[in-house]
């Protein structure tokens, strides 16, 4: 029954990078991915508005991605993110943690999860449902809203119902006094931990020093291979590169290459903290496998992947 269920959890990455009806492409008609807090925002308003508590969980290197970009064309207001930080509605996941710590944070919850992956294998590639067997997945599924898209920028749900608010038995009922005693210490726990994890992050994108400069630089270069490589999605090698430069480098794709300075690959290796050749070292380097071919169809163009 859905009025078992307590909040929504959103997978923020698909919410905040969904540019449906105004998408961008660059010179080459590669389609630029774009960070849209005020999607992220609309989503989350639309569940609570029908009564659910609502949290969407978004990788750190996500958010140090908009927030290193403040001026980019491709970046919208990061002023939302932060005030959602702060009000508890925006969950920021370590770069280490897979898409099952969000999955697991759900079931824990007692919530509904919504978002478009599916979870399975893909071209040779293993999903949550065969890392992570012992999870309940038909139950997970069952909870599990794939169908949200954006509809002249309004957020469509469909399938999730108004929240239906339960009677509470006599015994389990507190004082006023008690009551507003514990969400008052609720909200001042919740306030300091949010505070020190915005004041770490403003910290490391502001003034960081040479460590955490690279480590901030990997976790953004992490959250650019999960939204473009993710689901078996394949890019081209020089494209990619230039991905991951423009994001960490704060360069406008669609300026490329007139406006780029010369060197800038070795600045980007630089940055993340690599040395010898840059593929090399970003295989070496990334937490997931990563893989060179062939391009079907177009000889002598090589693509990256997961493998």
């Amino acid at each position: 029954m859905t009025t078992e269920y307590e909040k929504v959890v959103l997978d923020g990455a698909n919410i905040i990078h969904d540019d449906t009806g105004i998408e961008k492409y660059d010179d080459e008609e590669n389609r630029i991915i774009q960070i849209l807090p005020d999607r992220l925002e609309t989503a989350i308003n639309h569940c609570e508005n029908l009564g659910w508590p609502t949290v969407a969980c978004l990788k750190r290197g996500t958010y140090k991605w908009a927030a290193t970009n403040p001026d980019s064309p491709n970046v919208g207001d990061i002023s939302i993110i932060d005030r959602l930080i702060s009000e508890g509605k925006v969950v920021l996941i370590s770069a280490k943690k897979e898409d099952i710590y969000w999955i697991d944070y759900a079931l824990k919850e007692n919530a509904w999860i919504v978002t478009h992956d599916r979870f399975n294998d893909k071209k040779g590639i293993q999903g949550e449902r065969s890392l992570y067997r012992d999870r309940d997945w038909k139950e997970i599924d069952s909870r599990t809203l794939r169908g949200h898209e954006f509809v002249n920028g309004k957020f469509i749900l469909p399938g999730l119902p108004k929240k239906q608010i339960t009677e509470q038995k006599p015994n389990q009922y507190v004082t006023l006094d008690q009551l507003n005693k514990i969400v008052e210490k609720i909200r001042e726990l919740e306030a300091m931990v949010r505070k020190m994890n915005h004041s770490e992050i403003k910290r490391e994108t502001s003034n960081p020093t040479r460590e955490e400069k690279n480590q901030t630089s990997r976790e953004i270069m992490e959250a650019v291979m999960d939204q473009y490589l993710s689901n078996g999605k394949r890019v081209e090698i020089g494209h990619f590169h230039r991905l991951i430069g423009s994001a960490i480098l704060r360069l406008d794709m669609s300026n490329y290459p007139q406006k780029w300075p010369k060197g800038w690959t070795k600045t980007l290796g630089d940055q993340l903290g690599f040395e010898g050749k840059f593929y090399d070292a970003l295989v070496n380097n990334s937490r997931r496998k990563i893989c060179i071919g062939p391009k079907k169809g177009k000889k002598g163009t090589s693509e990256v992947f997961y493998c």
